[in-house]
């Protein structure tokens, strides 16, 4: 039926349930009958996605070393600064008293600090001590 040319007293619906075998070619001139899923009373919070933290870790590719062996030493840094650096100590330094590496190279990419560097590897070449 048309549209009708006085309004009713209250709504009228009028719900057709049609199913066809395939899909239809073009769209159906009335809606066909679906289930609608339930609305919460509320929004509900999606869970938030998990940011791994940083963790600035420092290692070496040996755990001890001959006098004169090449020193690699690996880091990662989460909060690099340009005058950022790392040294080769004797083992038994006094770690409060850093002030006498046997040697030392800044991390900031050359010679300039001009680029503080996060993470990468550094190799002491005939390291002596």
């Amino acid at each position: 039926p048309g549209p009708t040319l006085k309004p009713t007293a209250s709504p009228t619906i009028e719900a057709v349930l049609r199913t066809t075998e395939v899909p239809t070619t073009s769209p159906t001139p009335k809606p066909t009958a679906e289930t609608i899923p339930a609305q919460t009373s509320s929004p509900t919070a999606a869970e938030s996605p998990t940011v791994p933290m940083c963790e600035a870790e420092i290692s070496t590719d040996e755990d001890c070393y001959e006098n004169g062996d090449d020193v690699t030493v690996f880091f990662d840094n989460c909060n690099p600064l340009i005058d950022d650096w790392i040294g080769v100590y004797p083992d038994g330094t006094d770690l409060s008293v850093l002030d006498e590496p046997i040697a030392w190279v800044w991390t900031a990419g050359n010679q300039f600090m001009q680029i503080p560097v996060s993470s990468g590897n550094i190799t002491f070449s005939e390291a002596r001590g």
